[in-house]
């Protein structure tokens, strides 16, 4: 392994990594959809209305509050992930640094070096294929196992693994497998279908949601992620 201590060039591998991953179109303004979903245990019927990551409503009568919130929480995290923002808002803010790792299966790591989560990335064939952060006293790792093209040719992950530790020990808290299936509604990529199977100590859940009829709000309903 070498270090690369050019923050320049660390910039335009991210760089051109986050330009391959998938994001909606400038004017895109969120969307609705009817939603099945279920836990094994218990099924719901509803509506969504998720006009940014930070404005996702849920209409999911019946469900359990924890699987309700499931649903708001997953599509948040999609919008955050997808929406439209430049590079400079995000990981440019920051000093990097890139660790060329030409053997390792996942690429060369680039890290963060004045991010507070300390957020690091590894990076192979132009892709991200893991993302690492802290956040209070847990760590995770996002590996991308499967991904495919968007509408427009930029990937989308639709098979992925999170693995939570403890950051004092480095303990498994819990891991998540998630799948994702997406449909294309005027040009933009949607999910249509989204499970998750999350193990820890207490047990294994699964939670699944199928979303049809989607609808996309326009740009004046939506506002820009924080």
């Amino acid at each position: 392994m070498s270090l690369e201590t050019s923050t320049q060039h660390a910039h335009a591998v991210l760089r051109a990594a986050h330009d391959a991953s998938y994001r909606y179109p400038p004017d895109f303004g969120g969307f609705s959809a009817e939603v099945d979903l279920t836990d094994g245990q218990q099924r719901g019927h509803g509506r969504i209305v998720a006009s940014s990551p930070r404005a996702v409503e849920v209409c999911l009568p019946g469900v359990s509050t924890d699987l309700a919130e499931w649903v708001k929480q997953t599509l948040a995290s999609e919008l955050m992930h997808r929406w439209p923002r430049p590079y400079e808002a995000g990981d440019g803010r920051y000093q990097l640094v890139l660790e060329q790792a030409p053997e390792h299966p996942l690429g060369d790591c680039i890290r963060l070096l004045d991010d507070p989560f300390h957020s690091s990335y590894r990076v192979r064939n132009g892709v991200i294929t893991l993302v690492a952060r802290e956040i209070g006293d847990e760590a995770f790792h996002i590996i991308t196992l499967v991904r495919e093209p968007g509408p427009d040719g930029r990937w989308l992950p639709t098979h992925y693994v999170v693995v939570f530790h403890d950051r004092a020990t480095g303990q498994i808290r819990r891991t998540s497998v998630h799948e994702a299936q997406y449909t294309v509604v005027d040009g933009v990529a949607l999910p249509e279908r989204m499970r998750e199977v999350t193990t820890s100590p207490t047990g294994l859940v699964v939670r699944e949601m199928r979303l049809h009829n989607h609808q996309r709000l326009p740009r004046s309903q939506g506002v820009p992620a924080a």
